[in-house]
């Protein structure tokens, strides 16, 4: 998923609670099931846990979205800026076909920072443009490569109880990385009857999506998600994604939301 956009949905662009004021801890948390394809490049799709919430003051805003937490250190303002934590899921021998024959892709847990602009928008942030350039290493020996995301949000909506964003994002990846996903050793072509394949740093992916909030009452609301990517350069060329995948990764996810 698209990260940055999710919390720019679902937390309402109003102005300060009395607890924020204070400067006191408010926010939103947010659980439901999600959809997503089961391994990168994959055309089978396994159901996750669709988690999201921001918790913030007047001087931090943490965002949790799915298995990626950032810290804004600069939150409400212009500039949002800060660090950022994510933990990539692998790739088992349950994924089935001839990727099930290649080597398995241990969880990576990566760490990185982001940087982006919040333009325009009305008391409510209806109108709001935020731009976001993002960064993330790999510290757990997975893949050792880096993947750095640019994503633009549009606050489409935003009223007492509904709120729509549409985001477009595009990522890039270095060989490390690259190879580690899409890549085919000798042995692995030899094992899966596949064609080996050692792809470079490229463009991964770009894609869109929208995600719309609707407030049941003052506490309690739902959030919706959908999301769509299109493989792109070395990893799109890959035989796991022309013969045994697909160039299309589509999300989707729905969840219940509290407020305090």
């Amino acid at each position: 998923m698209p990260a940055p956009a999710l919390a720019q949905v679902a937390a309402e662009a109003e102005a300060p609670t009395d607890r924020e004021r204070e400067g006191g801890w408010s926010g939103f948390v947010a659980a439901g099931p999600a959809v997503a394809s089961r391994f990168e490049g994959a055309d089978q799709y396994r159901v996750l846990p669709f988690v999201i919430g921001t918790v913030r003051t007047r001087d931090i805003a943490i965002d949790v979205q799915g298995s990626r937490i950032r810290v804004d250190l600069v939150p409400g303002g212009t500039l949002a800026l800060g660090p950022l934590v994510n933990v990539r899921l692998g790739r088992d021998e349950d994924v089935g076909g001839r990727v099930a024959l290649l080597d398995t892709v241990d969880t990576a847990f990566e760490l990185g920072g982001f940087a982006g602009l919040r333009l325009g928008g009305d008391a409510r942030g209806q109108g709001q443009v935020q731009l976001d350039l993002s960064a993330l290493a790999d510290v757990s020996g997975t893949h050792d490569g880096v993947l750095v995301s640019a994503s633009a949000a549009y606050a489409a909506l935003r009223t007492q109880r509904f709120s729509l964003s549409l985001e477009a994002q595009a990522s890039w990846g270095d060989g490390a990385y690259t190879r580690t996903y899409f890549g085919i050793t000798p042995i692995e072509a030899t094992r899966a009857g596949l064609d080996a394949y050692r792809p470079g740093a490229s463009l991964r992916d770009a894609g869109a999506g929208a995600t719309i909030g609707y407030q049941l009452d003052r506490r309690w609301g739902l959030i919706g998600r959908l999301g769509w990517t299109y493989l792109l350069g070395d990893a799109a060329d890959s035989p796991i994604v022309r013969r045994e995948g697909s160039r299309h990764q589509g999300v989707g996810g729905v969840a219940l939301s509290y407020r305090f």
